[in-house]
């Protein structure tokens, strides 16, 4: 564990480099033992976390439902078997972004990892494979649910490591040590008075426009958030269009966008991915069917370009329209079933 920028997502990918090379190189192999196989896996709560460290969401390593009331649904002996073929020689997992887990979810793990080893659960945990856990508890919460650490299952089978110094503000010592007396406030506690000139100076940069224009934007509302977008997009972009299927979507060529779906994590399209928007492709009833983003990130997108023909050598990716999923499990958005949006929005703040 440690604050931000202490090199937690960097360590965790040093640690799984030499892990898997070690576990890789081993010279006896046991019976039926692939030397291709997983020894090593590098999972994370959300898509943003896992294309972050290079891993996989928990609940599409393992099969686990995002649901809570699916957490401990069985898989078929079909898919249970293919878990098994695939993970059978899994010794280490890695486990991003821990703070966001909550307890049933960490149950669910060691339920399923017991299970694809045929292990008893009763008489070891997650199915004897290693886990290394980062995080920092004083980050993001789970939402609406028990914390991992008021389980069994963590309290009594990890140590804590804590990473001391802030490896990414190490220039601005002042700035670095403010930002651990926040992360570290009690509910109610207010920040010292050099916390507070400080903010002040970033807040009155913040309303003099002393600053890069499009710099990105935290605000604590969405309202917020929606106002400084909408006044972005205005401001910057020409030909802006108009989406109506679910709620009205702004969209324009040159728009800073994030994807708010995870399309295919294992390609880096997942849920927080950003980038700007380059293009249209309509169909043949002059209706956008596809919408052309450069992301971020180079890594974004390198098996969706094989395959794209409108991304193929191209630095781009297509969104195309799905189906809200969120409001299909909603009761209180039943009637927006079956309804596709481009998984979008706007996202200079």
């Amino acid at each position: 564990t440690g604050g931000a920028g202490t090199g937690k997502s960097h360590l965790l990918k040093c640690l799984h480099y030499e892990a898997t090379r070690i576990l890789s190189r081993k010279k006896n192999l046991e019976p039926d033992e692939n030397i291709d196989e997983i020894h090593t896996l590098i999972t994370a709560f959300t898509g943003a976390a896992a294309v972050n460290v290079g891993g996989v969401t928990i609940h599409s390593a393992f099969g686990i439902g995002t649901q809570s009331n699916s957490l401990n649904d069985h898989l078929s002996s079909d898919k249970l078997n293919s878990y098994r073929c695939k993970l059978h020689s899994l010794k280490l997992l890695f486990v991003d972004e821990v703070s966001l887990i909550q307890s049933n979810l960490w149950g669910a793990m060691h339920s399923r990892l017991t299970q694809i080893m045929g292990i008893n659960s009763n008489t070891a945990i997650f199915g004897n494979v290693a886990i290394i856990a980062i995080g920092d508890f004083y980050q993001c919460s789970p939402v609406a649910a028990a914390s991992i650490y008021s389980s069994l299952l963590w309290s009594d089978h990890f140590e804590c490591i804590e990473l001391k110094i802030n490896e990414r503000q190490k220039s601005n010592l002042s700035f670095s040590q403010m930002l651990n007396r926040i992360r570290k406030l009690k509910k109610k506690e207010d920040v010292n008075q050099q916390d507070h000139d400080m903010l002040e100076k970033c807040h009155q940069r913040y309303l003099s426009k002393d600053y890069h224009a499009e710099a990105l934007h935290l605000f604590p509302k969405n309202i917020q958030v929606d106002e400084h977008n909408e006044q972005m997009i205005e401001k910057v972009c020409a030909n802006i269009r108009i989406f109506h299927e679910v709620d009205i979507l702004k969209l324009a060529k040159n728009a800073k966008v994030m994807i708010i779906k995870n399309i295919c994590v294992n390609d880096g399209l997942a849920n927080g991915v950003t980038g700007r928007i380059v293009d249209y492709i309509e169909n043949n009833n002059s209706q956008v069917s596809h919408i052309k983003i450069k992301c971020d990130s180079a890594n974004v997108g390198r098996l969706h370009r094989i395959s794209c023909p409108y991304c193929h050598g191209h630095d781009t990716i297509c969104v195309t329209r799905e189906i809200d999923t969120i409001d299909q499990q909603d009761n209180s958005f039943q009637s927006k079933k079956g309804i596709k949006q481009f998984p979008l929005r706007l996202s200079w703040a």
